[in-house]
């Protein structure tokens, strides 16, 4: 029986320890294998682990407080999981209507949202949402530029995104394969359509706004992806570099 983890690094281990007992390889991740991984009841010690430590917390109210200055009467939340930030924006903003797109829902996570009538779970994407909200999401799929061309696809013109990803080795569900857009997502994102607003303060996100309606250039999105993954050691490298020297105290503009 899973226990409360009593910190982070202990939920990040216990994470772990589940993903290792799948004997699932996060460099050729298998659909069923992170299937199961997903469905597993740790994603529900997550949430509630979450729900209440200080710093994701104040992520979501930073993320609750953006949204009441958009203009966002419908709001989805992509991959949002137990519900957490989607039940604290439905209280807050009882006049928008938030959904969760979420393709492993534990049961509690949706009698919980059940107690909101402006909250649902919903099975697919339909277009048209002012706002959209992706919050430690992409860094887990095998093809996140997919994801976000999901995302842009379902944003009306003019609407935003709001992306808070991790692409960093901190548990072993992060697929390395999707670390090269540590530096280079905003890239994609202005060619899926959707422009840097900037920084959601307070929180890990950014904010984006949808300025184009094309359709992807999926040959120029995967050869620039290719790109990017060629040049993501070096500038990982250069990045190190950079803070060592920072640290130092050395000459270096910010």
């Amino acid at each position: 029986m899973q226990t409360e983890p009593a910190n982070l690094a202990d939920l990040w281990r216990a994470m772990d320890r589940v993903w290792d007992e799948l004997g699932l390889d996060n460099r050729a991740p298998n659909p069923v294998g992170m299937a199961a991984f997903y469905r597993h009841p740790i994603w529900e010690i997550n949430g509630r682990f979450t729900e209440h430590d200080p710093v994701s917390h104040g992520h979501r109210e930073a993320i609750t407080g953006w949204l009441r200055g958009v203009d966002a009467p419908t709001i989805l939340d992509y991959g949002g999981g137990y519900g957490g930030l989607a039940r604290m924006i439905a209280a807050a903003l009882p006049a928008r209507q938030v959904d969760v797109y979420e393709p492993f829902p534990g049961q509690d996570a949706l009698d919980r949202a059940a107690a909101f009538p402006n909250l649902r779970y919903v099975g697919q994407i339909e277009p048209g949402y002012a706002c959209a909200l992706c919050v430690d999401v992409l860094e887990h799929v095998p093809d996140p530029l997919a994801v976000l061309a999901e995302l842009a696809a379902g944003l009306r013109l003019g609407g935003h995104l709001a992306d808070a990803s991790n692409f960093y080795p901190l548990i072993k569900c992060h697929l390395p394969t999707t670390f090269h857009l540590r530096y280079s997502f905003p890239i994609f994102a202005r060619m899926l359509g959707l422009s840097r607003v900037g920084r959601i303060v307070g929180s890990h996100a950014s904010a984006y706004q949808k300025i184009s309606a094309a359709a992807p250039d999926w040959g120029r999105l995967r050869t620039a992806e290719s790109l990017s993954r060629r040049l993501f050691p070096a500038l990982r490298h250069a990045h190190r570099i950079y803070r060592v020297a920072r640290r130092r105290g050395d000459d270096v503009p910010l």
